[in-house]
């Protein structure tokens, strides 16, 4: 087989030079050895823009193989938990349940991790880039900052800002970073998970995110999850005399 768009043989994994670094030793492990990553909070299949990033991850697959290996944690079980490389394995075992063999063994490369506190952090950095919806982005948030906050707790951290950290990490300013973890922190449960079915925006999720628990349950029930700034706006201009204050706690305010 060669790489690079060129005419592919039998076995889509043959030639691993160009994944071979000094330091980097890829390896193929069959597909039964590799386990999804409960902290993946990535999509990885379901709703139709994934979907349709599948296929088209499906074509380069077919037609060029894997050219960026898994990474992966190696278990005491004998097992691997993937790092990076859910959607590449997921296509590879879709490829395989077809009757695709040559798809079983999938080139891997074993991370040295010392705790789950940095396999976290390394699924978020190796997700730097990746086409993420709203959802995605206020989880990422938060997972981050918390888990910045144990190391800051522990004497691991040099800066105290775990604001600049964050938006560091993720590639977004301070207040970006800021207004993604109150997304998180303040919505209700049935609206996060309007916001993950992608039913929400970002703006309006802002919006109801300031809001009380009643208010935003309120709004929920009127609009069945389905929420815009709009419905927001009339709910707020249509209860305002008798509606309290909304939130007013900043996300720093409650972590001190």
């Amino acid at each position: 087989m060669q790489m690079g768009g060129k005419k592919m043989g039998f076995n889509p994994f043959e030639s691993l030079e160009e994944f071979t670094s000094s330091d980097k030793i890829v390896e193929l492990i069959d597909i039964d050895l590799l386990d999804d990553n409960p902290r993946n909070e990535y999509r990885t299949e379901g709703d139709e823009d994934i979907e349709k990033q599948n296929a088209e991850l499906q074509g380069s697959i077919e037609q060029d193989g894997i050219i960026q290996p898994l990474s992966v944690r190696a278990l005491e079980t004998g097992r691997f938990r993937i790092i990076a490389g859910h959607r590449r394995k997921l296509i590879c075992r879709r490829l395989v349940e077809s009757g695709k063999e040559e798809y079983r063994k999938i080139p891997c490369i074993r991370e040295e991790i010392k705790d789950d506190d940095e396999e976290e952090r390394k699924i978020i950095s190796t997700n730097k880039y990746r086409n993420k919806n709203t959802y995605e982005r206020t989880t990422e948030a938060r997972i981050l900052y918390e888990n910045l906050k144990r190391e800051k707790d522990k004497g691991n951290l040099k800066s105290n800002n775990l604001f600049e950290l964050v938006a560091k990490e993720l590639g977004v300013s301070t207040s970006t970073a800021d207004r993604l973890i109150k997304i998180d922190k303040g919505l209700e449960p049935e609206l996060k998970e309007a916001l993950k079915a992608g039913d929400i925006k970002q703006s309006p999720a802002e919006s109801l995110a300031r809001m009380s628990a009643a208010d935003q349950k309120a709004v929920y029930e009127q609009t069945g999850g389905k929420v815009t700034q709009a419905d927001i706006d009339k709910y707020k201009k249509e209860t305002k005399p008798a509606r309290k204050d909304t939130k007013q706690t900043t996300t720093s305010e409650k972590e001190e």
